[in-house]
């Protein structure tokens, strides 16, 4: 499984993203006291770091720094934090952007749904990639409840085929964790979003991932179907990506040959992948038959061909 998300979400941006809110007044030194000794008077001193603590002079501020510290940062402005999660983010810096996730959290109240939506997949995508990096159950716990947030202002935002990819990304982390039921409910929920509104590449992305959980609990034959079902529906997908076809199209070769198959007849593979019919021919097939060793074969050669953008030659 690929623990960060396929898609790099797009930057951050401001504009229109902020919703109308009241400001607060300014607070005047007249109206306040020393943070101090609590003395009130209208020529106390500004704390120069944060802005907020107020003191008689130098040495109240001395003796209380005790107790200010721990509150005396200046907290960035929206403006600031966006643009160090973009610095961070273009260069997969994760632990860059994971630093700025508490601000960003304080802010979400002003913030719009599709900024909101943008933020929570960008703090997302960091935790998968820092789960790519160290392995720790922790990134992908909180994948799983950043995509239930998306999920749910997707929903709102009546963005269905992402609210689907975002079941599927919560999918692959409970797949990760071993919580196989959980896994099976998030796919047949993105599942049921793909049929119901017609994206043929959701469809075929969660019946992988209901294959994957059927046939690692033993249901074989189930498992064998649900991945047919993937790459009936991959061909059919609404980007044409190429790449739905040989995901799925793998899953089901690792099955059968798992499953004991030895062999998979050329009528089931040839029609699903067009390029997988001139490379077999072009591979010597065994009377109208290709071993699952074969084909696996030509699927790395595929995908070798695919990254490097080169068509295949019969």
């Amino acid at each position: 499984w690929i623990a960060h998300r396929a898609v790099r979400p797009r930057r951050l941006r401001l504009v229109g993203s902020i919703l109308p809110c009241c400001s607060a007044p300014a607070m005047s030194a007249s109206a306040t006291c020393c943070a101090h000794c609590g003395k009130r008077g209208s020529s106390l001193n500004r704390c120069s770091r944060c802005k907020q603590a107020f003191y008689c002079g130098a040495e109240c501020q001395k003796a209380g720094w005790k107790l200010h510290k721990a509150a005396c940062a200046p907290k960035l402005s929206l403006q600031q934090v966006v643009a160090k999660v973009n610095t961070a983010h273009a260069a997969d810096d994760w632990r860059g952007v994971l630093k700025c996730r508490d601000r960003m959290e304080e802010m979400m109240g002003v913030m719009s749904d599709e900024l909101g939506e943008d933020v929570l997949a960008t703090f997302s995508y960091a935790h998968g990639l820092g789960l790519n990096s160290t392995g720790s159950h922790d990134h992908a716990l909180s994948v799983i409840a950043l995509e239930e947030r998306r999920s749910s202002l997707l929903f709102k935002m009546k963005r269905f085929r992402d609210q689907g990819e975002a079941m599927c990304d919560k999918g692959d982390k409970l797949w990760f964790l071993d919580r196989k039921s959980d896994a099976w409910t998030a796919y047949q929920a993105a599942r049921d979003v793909g049929e119901k509104h017609g994206f043929f590449s959701l469809e075929s992305r969660a019946c992988k991932g209901l294959g994957e959980v059927a046939t690692e609990e033993g249901r074989i034959e189930e498992g064998l179907d649900l991945y047919r079902n993937a790459l009936a529906a991959a061909p059919l997908n609404e980007s044409n990506d190429s790449a739905y076809e040989l995901s799925a199209l793998e899953a089901l070769i690792e099955a059968l040959f798992h499953s004991g198959v030895s062999e998979i007849t050329m009528e089931e593979v040839a029609p699903l992948v067009p390029r997988y019919r001139e490379a077999a021919a072009a591979e010597s097939v065994r009377q109208g038959h290709l071993s699952v060793e074969e084909l696996r074969s030509l699927l790395s050669s595929a995908r070798l061909h695919e990254a490097r953008g080169k068509p295949q030659e019969a």
